[in-house]
């Protein structure tokens, strides 16, 4: 089998969600998932089980994903940071946020993280905010998954 053979299998998620949603961090220092609904838009060897993306390809492989969001929050001066979630595991090195310092002004943010990924792998995108009970509005929100490079086990 040559590195080609995963070269040619389509694998990749774009998603994007389809109304401004609210999350509310009832506690300091614990990620929440992002509520609202998503809209997978073009979806390539992963499905969607609740509310996780599962990996579906057999071959573990590196991907990137990236995320880009316009966020407020309920009071001035908190910080939301956004990261991602693979299986129990939060990346929270690669977690991005910013300080809203006005209520109900909408600031955006992107991040990247790049995670290697097998089969029944899944994936969840998550919030924490500064202080217990702010609550972070999404009011939009893209990411997508695609394969950084390929890898053998």
């Amino acid at each position: 089998q040559s590195i080609l053979d995963d070269a040619d299998q389509k694998a990749g998620v774009y998603a994007v969600l389809t109304a401004a949603s609210n999350t509310t961090c009832a506690a300091t220092g614990t990620w929440y998932q992002i509520q609202g609904v998503f809209t997978n838009k073009v979806i390539e060897g992963f499905t969607v089980s609740g509310t996780n993306i599962v990996n579906q390809i057999a071959t573990a492989n590196q991907y990137e994903i990236d995320y880009h969001c316009a966020v407020s929050c309920d009071d001035a001066s908190r910080t939301p940071h956004v990261a991602i979630k693979k299986n129990d595991t939060v990346f929270s090195m690669e977690k991005m946020g910013m300080l809203c310092k006005t209520q109900d002004e909408v600031y955006s943010f992107s991040g990247t993280t790049v995670v290697s990924l097998s089969s029944n792998d899944t994936i969840q995108l998550v919030v924490q905010a500064s202080d217990a009970g702010d609550v972070v509005t999404f009011h939009h929100f893209v990411t997508s998954i695609t394969k950084f490079f390929l890898t053998r086990d």
